[in-house]
């Protein structure tokens, strides 16, 4: 229903209840000619006679007005939840980008093999950068992966990136739910991916107990979703792609 059209009928439904009163005043009015005079002892019941005629048009202008708002009211709920879940998305996800980007790995860089101490420089990587630094720090020691702080920020990671997908499904409209669902595939596959790989190659081997499984999973689990025809068998030959 459009507003004009309600509007409409919401002065009509005024128009009928002015009427109403009016010919009430009017009927009850002391009157010039006797036999039109209702006031009197005996045509007294006219009022009574008049509310019972007036009242069920009130009743039922009254329940559709109450159903107007009603219905209103719920519209404007199901927006305030649509904005609610918009708004816990976009945290979710701002959250994400905050925790990857927290990620720091110290390198120390050396220039001159002869002058160790004094050409040594301490430079401090992050995000995608120290990912890769935490790989080539450990990738000669695997089992070591599972009990280095930074397993726990990108097993963090990891949670917050799970709990930003149940978000997005979660999402009552549709192109909002495929813009964002777009946006953390892009950045699985740009943030994520390479890192990942790197290190599910290095513990892939290793026993259950000994990886960092939430990690390993975690990998495997996007893989077969966003490419599903990827075997984690390929990842001895992709792995040297991405480490180069």
């Amino acid at each position: 229903m459009s507003r004009r059209s309600l509007q409409w009928i919401i002065v009509g439904i005024v128009i009928l209840i002015i009427i109403n009163i009016i010919f009430i005043l009017i009927v009850l009015s002391p009157s010039i000619v006797g036999i039109f005079d209702f006031t009197s002892k005996n045509t007294s019941n006219i009022a009574t006679t008049i509310s019972g005629l007036t009242s069920p048009i009130l009743t039922v202008g009254s329940a559709y007005l109450l159903y107007l708002a009603l219905t209103k009211q719920i519209e404007s709920n199901n927006e305030q939840r649509r904005k609610n879940d918009f708004d816990m998305v976009t945290l979710l996800y701002n959250q994400l980008n905050k925790e990857y980007n927290s990620i720091e790995f110290r390198v120390v860089q050396v220039t001159d093999a002869f002058t160790r101490k004094e050409t040594s420089k301490v430079v401090i990587e992050v995000g995608d950068r120290a990912l890769k630094a935490i790989y080539n720090t450990y990738k000669r020691t695997p089992k070591q992966f599972k009990d280095i702080s930074h397993m726990a920020e990108l097993s963090s990671i990891i949670a917050t990136f799970v709990l930003l997908e149940t978000a997005i499904k979660n999402l009552r409209a549709p192109d909002t739910r495929t813009l964002f669902e777009e946006k953390i595939r892009y950045f699985y596959i740009y943030k994520l991916k390479v890192p990942l790989q790197l290190i599910s190659e290095c513990v892939r081997t290793l026993d259950e107990s000994e990886r960092p499984e939430t990690v390993f999973h975690f990998f495997k689990r996007k893989q077969r979703e966003y490419f599903p025809d990827y075997s984690i068998d390929q990842l001895s030959q992709d792995v040297n792609t991405g480490s180069s």
